[in-house]
């Protein structure tokens, strides 16, 4: 006799946690195509789900994100492809979150079959979580064309709504994340939950120096906007260049060893 959790009149499989993966699976299974010497499988599906949803939450997404909160006014009169730098990263970074956040939501499926149940409330919280983060990361990119020109009165409340699933997204993938780790199927070794932690931990200290400089620069950065729109108001016709926030040595320095740190992965 066995006993385990159910749904609907269904068997479901017994819990499966990290180091105790079952030790026969219920069809047979060919050490050719996916087993390793003990018989366990290895779930070739879901570590690539793990993987593109490492990817796309640890490395594209933190830069992405830091590049639109930070740098929108860094190198006001430079221009890739006609447009600002910090668009080109954003829209590069948003573009592989897309990417990788649906090719690995497919991935999962095809796994499960459908729809995962589980009894535990952490596990329960995975797919529903999930969901939420696919259903942000597609509005995103509606978002993204549709904004309104700058100099619209609107443009502001189409920031915050993009702002807003942005963050939501990534705040509940993080935590996603964290709850993916503990998956038996996953077979996560327990260190690279440290060396996850460290990462968003790097991510955090460098928001919070960013953050603080923003701060303190703010006024003077709006005082020196306000008087290139009015040199440029009272000369139409001359080319005015847009003044360099201040301080901006110190984001420079931040980026450098941000993007340092986040090159091995």
């Amino acid at each position: 006799m066995a006993r385990g959790p159910s749904h609907k009149g269904n068997i479901l499989p017994h819990d499966i946690v990290v180091g105790h993966l079952p030790l026969a699976s219920p069809e047979e299974v060919s050490l050719d195509v996916g087993a390793d010497i003990t018989g366990r499988a290895r779930y070739h599906l879901v570590k690539a789900h793990a993987c593109l949803m490492l990817l796309a939450w640890i490395f594209f997404a933190p830069i992405g994100l830091i590049w639109m909160k930070y740098y929108t006014t860094m190198w006001p009169n430079s221009r890739f492809l006609g447009q600002k730098y910090w668009l080109v990263t954003h829209f590069n970074c948003t573009v592989w979150v897309v990417i990788l956040v649906i090719i690995s939501v497919i991935l999962i499926f095809i796994e499960a079959g459908g729809w995962s149940y589980f009894h535990e409330l952490l596990q329960k919280a995975h797919p529903i979580l999930g969901i939420i983060v696919f259903i942000c990361i597609i509005v995103i990119p509606i978002l993204f064309p549709i904004r309104c020109p700058e100099d619209h009165t609107c443009r502001p409340i189409g920031n915050w709504f993009y702002w807003l699933f942005w963050t939501i997204a990534f705040c509940l993938a993080v935590v996603n994340l964290f709850i993916g780790m503990e998956f038996g199927k996953a077979m996560v070794p327990w260190w690279l939950t440290w060396i996850i932690c460290i990462f968003f931990l790097f991510n955090f200290v460098c928001e919070i120096i960013l953050e603080v400089h923003q701060c303190c620069t703010h006024k003077k950065n709006k005082e020196n906007r306000k008087k290139w729109e009015l040199q440029k108001k009272e000369n139409p016709n001359v080319h005015i260049p847009e003044p360099w926030p201040a301080v901006s040595t110190l984001s420079n320095h931040v980026m450098s060893v941000y993007m340092v740190a986040y090159g091995p992965p």
